[in-house]
This record gives C-alpha cells, structure tokens and sequence, in this order.
C-alpha cells in the first residue's frame, strides 16, 4: 500500500507555497474544493502548479468540501481541470478515495498491474475495492 499522499483543502486564503510543497512531495494529492470541486482555475500560478505537478506524474484527485452531492465536470472549472488530467472523484467520501489511491497506487509500484494514469481515472470511478456503492 502506497502511503505516499497528501490532502489539501482550497480556501481563499490558502498558501500555495503549501500545495506545491505537497506536489513536490507526493505521488498523489487530494484536493478538496468548492461546491462541485470547484478551484479558482483564474489564478495562473495554482493552475501552473497543478500542471507541472501532473506532467510529473503526480495524481491529482479533486473532491468536494460538501457533505452531500458529488464532483463533476458540469461547469467550465470541472471540465478544465479534467483537460489538465486532475482526476474528479465523483461522490468518493475522503477514506474511500485514500483507500483507491493506496491500493492502487501500491499496485502499480510493485508492478502488480498494467494501468496508466488514464486507467487509474477509469479504476476510480469502478468498485475497484467491492465498497458499497452510494448512488
């Protein structure tokens, strides 16, 4: 199991030096945002972080603050953040998406599988871990 994760919480007062300590020193972060998963796509230097940290190979996952409803790309900031490869969770609670990506994540060091990025986007949104669905 891959331990090696970070999450992050956007507030408007949020340090970004913060964020891109954690993409500097993760193999996955998770991002909670607003509403639907919403980030402030306008401020170039968080977007510059979150895309350096991709092409990286860092896995971003964004989630919603929200104790009910779930993260999409209905509104221009989802489907801008699925372009630059941030993975939306949908409606994952925080343990299950920590739970993926740890399983997942060791999975792939051990060269126990074959996925790419791509298929860990596709393993996501899959029972991958037989957990009660919530939809």
């Amino acid at each position: 199991m891959e331990q090696d994760i970070s999450y992050v919480v956007v507030a408007p007062c949020l340090n970004l030096k913060t964020l891109e300590l954690c993409c500097n020193n993760s193999k996955a972060v998770i991002i909670a945002g607003y509403g639907m998963g919403n980030l402030p796509t306008a401020n170039e230097e968080m977007m510059a972080i979150l895309t350096k940290a991709i092409q990286k190979g860092v896995i971003i996952c964004i989630k919603t603050q929200c104790t009910q409803g779930s993260v999409d790309d209905v509104y221009e900031t989802g489907r801008l953040l699925t372009k630059i490869g941030c993975v939306l969770t949908f409606d994952m609670t925080i343990e299950c998406i920590f739970a993926k990506l740890m399983y997942l994540l060791g999975k792939v060091r051990r060269k126990e599988s074959y996925f790419t990025f791509v298929g860990l986007y596709e393993r996501t949104r899959q029972d991958a871990l037989q957990e009660e669905p919530s939809r």
